[in-house]
Formats: structure tokens, sequence, C-alpha cells
């Protein structure tokens, strides 16, 4: 867990820092400068983007994280892995591309309720190959250990080029069709920066070994295609509930849903932020065949994701009123709120679950992944044809959380059946009581009619109480450990004659 905590603690920091600046520029930006259909606009064009990115990549990420290990050499060449990385993701991009154009028409009448997307939809192609450049960089700096830097990158820069891009644009210098291409050149900045630090680490040679292309493709494309369709699969279950609730409703109301799904994916930070570290990790001790090792980081990150998870969850939870207050321009968002409360345990159950969809992913029975995840939408899809016409957003957020109960509850079992690997203890519980305790006992508090010092003591209860109780109760040594790291530099600080 060294690897982890350390790299997993610049993740989390980098992280929350792009949080607060995306926060900012939601709650004062996004929602006061743009129309929620706008916004809606805008998500569309990123998840198109996506799944189009997702397509052309044919696997190819996870064919590096897995096999970079196997291929891996001293002269930097990795028997001509990068040249043929570089070489079929063109070839694949090039592919995608023709595909797109071929069915745009179809597309375009999917999206009937989206009336300005036919003007932006061109855009989805220079936006998806940076995405797709930007995928193959990052998990090239990450299998040497170096992948903070999309994180800063992705997180903190591009977030400030949108604030800026934001504020022009309520100035009337760029409309918003410039803001979206201004969106794609901070993208695009990603790519530039990834490449500068994998050619300055020499880790790197680009050059094309025939032998290679010859004997190795066909087995490494058997496997990037099964990944593609679990990748793919795995996209659709994240957005269809967003297309389908645009396709059934309309931008508008999907410009609201998407605001709360922004502030929800708060609680999802951390588990981004080990799963990036992990997943290497994860691909390294399966190739040594180190399953204690693979079972200590399985239970470790299971438990603090669910810890650091459900404290957001009800430090956001307990402040719907400060939500409230910076909503009020648009009653939409209020009327829907309780939607944020479905979603908020659509993505507890998810990252509660723990690095399951990695392991399984790296193991010689990532097929059966790729089945789970196949039938995962099929319920996805059905679920969202079943409520979200009636139900529109709430049947969308109901849908999300049925679909992420299946797949994860289908990987857990599949790993402790087959694997003996399971994440779950006692601690587990501990963390779900003390959640409830502390959620019910805060929010029994009556309301203050100052909104900002309301936040500020609920926030404060809830660090203390939730936090306490934690530690108190022991349930994880890490997040022990970690506590005990920050109270002796604390007390350093206060006292560093102490030191001496």
């Amino acid at each position: 867990m060294g690897i982890i905590k350390r790299q997993g603690f610049y993740y989390t920091l980098i992280s929350y820092s792009g949080v607060l600046i995306g926060t900012f520029n939601t709650l004062f930006l996004y929602i006061h400068i743009f129309t929620t259909s706008q916004i809606g606009e805008w998500n569309n064009l990123q998840d198109v983007g996506l799944i189009f990115t997702q397509l052309a990549q044919i696997g190819i990420p996870s064919i590096i994280a897995k096999y970079f290990p196997v291929f891996r050499t001293d002269d930097k060449v990795h028997k001509g892995l990068t040249a043929w990385v570089f070489i079929m993701g063109g070839i694949s991009f090039l592919i995608t591309t023709i595909l797109f154009l071929l069915l745009k028409e179809p597309i375009l009448s999917y999206y009937g309720k989206s009336p300005y997307f036919p003007k932006i939809i061109l855009l989805v192609i220079p936006y998806s190959f940076f995405l797709l450049v930007n995928a193959f960089l990052d998990v090239l700096s990450r299998v040497i250990y170096k992948g903070i830097l999309f994180s800063l990158m992705n997180e903190v820069v591009v977030r400030l080029g949108v604030s800026v891009a934001l504020i022009l644009y309520s100035l009337k210098i760029l409309d918003f069709y410039q803001f979206l291409l201004c969106f794609i050149i901070l993208t695009s900045f990603i790519s530039i920066a990834l490449a500068v630090q994998l050619w300055r680490s020499g880790e790197f040679k680009v050059q094309i070994r025939t032998d290679f292309i010859k004997n190795e493709t066909k087995p490494l494309m058997q496997y990037g295609l099964y990944t593609l369709m679990g990748g793919a699969t795995f996209l659709l279950v994240q957005k269809l509930d967003k297309i389908l609730l645009t396709h059934f409703k309309g931008d508008s109301i999907q410009g609201v849903y998407s605001i709360f799904l922004y502030f929800i994916a708060v609680i999802r930070i951390p588990s981004i932020a080990f799963g990036r570290v992990s997943y290497q990790l994860v691909a390294d001790f399966w190739e040594n065949k180190d399953m204690n090792a693979v079972e200590d980081i399985y239970k470790k990150t299971s438990l603090v994701q669910m810890i650091v998870g459900i404290f957001l969850f009800i430090g956001l939870a307990l402040n719907k009123d400060f939500l409230f207050l910076v909503f009020r321009k648009n009653p939409d968002f209020v009327v829907v709120f309780p939607i944020f409360y479905v979603l908020g345990l659509a993505v507890l159950v998810d990252t509660t679950t723990g690095l399951n969809t990695y392991i399984l992913a790296v193991s010689h029975k990532f097929r059966i992944s790729t089945g789970i995840l196949v039938s995962s939408v099929f319920v996805c899809y059905g679920a969202n044809q079943l409520l979200t016409p009636g139900l529109g957003a709430m049947g969308a957020a109901l849908s999300l959380l049925i679909t992420y109960f299946y797949y994860n509850f289908l990987n857990t079992l599949y790993l402790q059946i087959r694997f003996k690997l399971q994440p779950f203890s006692w601690a587990h519980v501990k963390v779900a009581i003390i959640g409830l305790l502390v959620f019910f006992l805060i929010d029994a508090i009556p309301v203050l009619g100052n909104h900002f010092v309301n936040l500020i003591i609920r926030s404060f209860l809830v660090v203390v109480l939730f936090g306490g109780l934690v530690l108190l109760f022991r349930v994880s040594e890490d997040i022990q450990h970690q506590a005990r790291m920050v109270l002796s530099k604390l007390n350093s600080f206060i006292n560093p004659s102490k030191n001496e």
C-alpha cells in the first residue's frame, strides 16, 4: 500500500483542488451564465465524444496496462509495443471517424430534442482525437508510475481554462460555439504536456518491429477487443441514463441532472485516485501470482473508499439548504432535488465494492468481466426504458442505482466464488452505522436563518462526529495511520522546539 498511499494522496489532493475549481465553476458560472439547455448540449458533446473515443481505443489502454510488464525491456523499445500502440490507434481512429460520419444522421435523429446539436456534432471528431491521444499517453505514464501529471492537467489546468472561457462567454467575447472550441483546445494541452513528460522520462523509444506486429497483433487484439467491449459497455452504463434522458425529455432536464451528477462525482474521487494507482499494481501482482497482495489492496481500498464516500455524501446531503440558495434562480433544481440522494446511493454502491472491476479485468477471467458488463447495459437500458419516460430524471437516477447494484453484485460474487477474494468485513458495517447515526443526529438540528453559518456548522459537525467516531472505533488502520501522521506534523509545527 506504500505507493498507493503516497500517489493516492497526490491524486486526491489534485482531484479535490479540481473539485474546488469545478464547484466554483458550477455554483457561480455554469448555472448563472449558461441555460440548462446549453449545459445539456455541452454534456452531449462530451458524452458522444467519450463513446467515440472508447470505440477508437479498441482496448489499447488495457493492453498496455496488462502486457507492459511482459514486454518491458532495458533498451526502452519494449519489443516494439510503443510503436504498435500508435500505429493501431491511428488506424482505429480513422476507421471510427468514417463510421461516425456515416452514422451522423441516425445519431442526430436520436438527439432530436437537442436543437443545437446538429451545429456542433462535427466537433466530436477533434475532441475525440485528443481524448484518444490522452488515453494512450496517460496509461503509458501510469505504467512507469508517472500518472500524476494527467490528473493535474485534467483536473486543475483544464478547469481553470474553462473558468476563463466561461467569463469570456459572459462578457460576450465568445459565443457558445467558440466556447466549445476553447474547451477542445484545452483538452489538447493535456496531450502536449504528457508527450513532453514521456519524452523527458527516456522510458520509451518508438521503434517499429515488424516481427512484433506480425506475431503479437492477433493475441493482443483478442484481449483488446474483449476489453473494448467491456470498456464501451462500462461507459454506456455510466452515460446511458443521460443519453436516454435527453432522448425522452430533452436538453434542459438533462442539464439539471448533469449538475447533480457533478456534485455526486465528488464521492467518486477517492475511488478514481486509488484506481489509477492500483490498476498497474494489481496487474503486476497478478503477473507475479501474488494473490495475498491483491487481496490486501482489495480489502483496504474498499474500506477507505466507503469511509470517504459516506463522509462526503452526508456532508453534501446535510447542506441541501445551501445548495437551494445557490439554485434559487432556477426552481427546476429544487423540484428534482430528491434525485440527488438516489444518485449518491448509486455512486456509494459503486465505490464501496472497491477494485472488483480492476481485479477481474487483469485476471485470466477477463471475459467474465466483459459478459457482466454487457448484461449490465441491457439492465440499464431496460430500466431506463421502463422508468425514464414516466419519472423523468428520477427514473434515470433509479435506473443508475439498479444498474450499479447489479453490476457490482455480480463482480463481487464472482471474485468470491472463483478466487476467494471479497472486500467486506465488520468494519464496513461499523462505517454504515456511524454514517446513519451522524446523518440523523445532524439532520435533527434546526436549520439556521443564515445559510452560510448553517453550512459551516453542519460541515464542522460532520467532520468532528463522523471523523471522531471512525477514529474512536478504529475502523481502518490506514485511516488511523494517516491521522497519526497529521497529528504528528501539527505537533511539530506547533512545538518546533521539541524536535530540535
